[in-house]
């Protein structure tokens, strides 16, 4: 149900209820929160999850989901970020068996790292055949903690990489139980994802053709603003309700906007500080009220189908009971929609319209 897959990646701890209210309040009901593992151990096998448990308790409270990256080396044991050595794999297997049983019964997501093929996540010395090896110990220890965990894997930027493939065919698929990308199109509208997972699809059908409904989920990706490609903060709003929609239409359980506070204060001048639904002091950005537009005018709704139109426009059916709302919008020029199920027109721009039918009178939200 709508909008259950909908989340945003959070980098705080702690008891935060004002900042979790704001998150509540969008709609969004998935959170990925920064999880490193030395963060939690800071004494040799001690485990300290206190400014874990009150974010990841205040979210449940408030009927949202987490997802925890589980990542990066600890000094403790002569690892920096990546891990090469068979103590330090042995050693984070220990801290992911600790953090899957403490939460056990929560309903987290587990994720194996954050971009492990890029140079700033799994600096080389260290390899694909390294991360492997981590995936094959981690993940056994995750499973006898706890049976019922989620894990996925491996959070790589982009899609299809020579990483991924390497991986596929090392047997990481077999191992997990869904697979996560960062499949970020700055350059690019988001409707340019679906070449990306129409290619990837094909591989996860190659190499685990046992499993022909693995889940992919996009477990972060975003748009910045302002930024080099023309975007401003309206079209930054726009892109993420579509990238939104377009998780549903492509069945993708979980869906991660990257990021719900800006990283620096105002003004937001450099691309790496202003993924933001929100400013860094917390008021919303036009991206926020896009979402909360699109979760309160799906509420409750299932995705049906998507009708048939013109490559460029997007008509996208929802139901709830006898009701009936469609996402419309277009990549193309503004114009009037199609006849839609009660005869009407509406006009469709890139900005997405949700038209209610099913009523005495349709309506629209815009």
């Amino acid at each position: 149900m709508v909008p259950a897959p909908i989340g945003t990646d959070i980098h705080f701890q702690g008891n935060q209820p004002q900042a979790l209210d704001l998150i509540q309040k969008s709609g969004v009901k998935v959170i990925r929160v920064d999880y490193p593992w030395y963060h939690i151990e800071k004494r040799m096998g001690v485990y300290d999850f206190s400014a874990y448990d009150p974010l990841i308790f205040g979210l449940e409270k408030r009927g949202i989901r987490v997802l925890l990256p589980i990542a990066f080396g600890n000094a403790l044991y002569g690892e920096h970020i990546s891990i090469l050595s068979p103590e330090g794999r042995a050693a984070f297997a220990r801290f992911a068996a600790a953090s899957a049983s403490h939460y056990k019964g929560h309903q987290i997501i587990w994720e194996i790292w954050n971009e492990p093929n890029l140079q700033a996540f799994w600096p080389k010395p260290a390899t694909m055949a390294d991360y492997m090896a981590l995936i094959q110990i981690v993940v056994p220890a995750i499973r006898q903690a706890d049976p019922e965990a989620l894990i996925v894997a491996p959070a790589l930027a982009n899609t299809i990489t020579p990483s991924f493939v390497k991986l596929m065919q090392a047997g990481l698929l077999q191992l997990v139980d869904g697979v996560s990308i960062h499949p970020y199109q700055q350059q690019y509208p988001p409707e340019h994802v679906a070449k990306d997972l129409a290619h990837l699809r094909s591989y996860l059908a190659k190499y685990a053709p046992e499993k022909p409904n693995m889940p992919v989920l996009f477990t972060e990706w975003g748009y910045s603003s302002p930024d080099n490609h023309n975007l401003d903060e309206e079209l930054q709003g726009q892109y993420l309700a579509r990238q939104v929609l377009l998780g549903f239409l492509y069945h993708i359980p979980v869906n991660i906007l990257y990021e719900f506070r800006n990283s620096r204060p105002e003004p937001c001048q450099e691309r790496n500080h202003c993924w933001g639904l929100v400013t860094h002091d917390w008021k919303p950005r036009p991206a926020y009220f896009q979402i909360q537009r699109l979760t309160q005018a799906l509420a409750g709704y299932r995705f049906i189908e998507r009708l048939p139109s013109p490559p460029e426009d997007y008509y996208l059916v929802f139901k709830k009971g006898a009701r009936t709302t469609i996402a419309a919008w277009t990549t193309g020029e503004k114009h009037l929609s199609m006849s839609l199920p009660d005869q009407h027109q509406i006009p469709i721009s890139g900005n997405p319209v949700y038209y209610f039918l099913g009523l005495s009178s349709a309506r629209r939200s815009r």
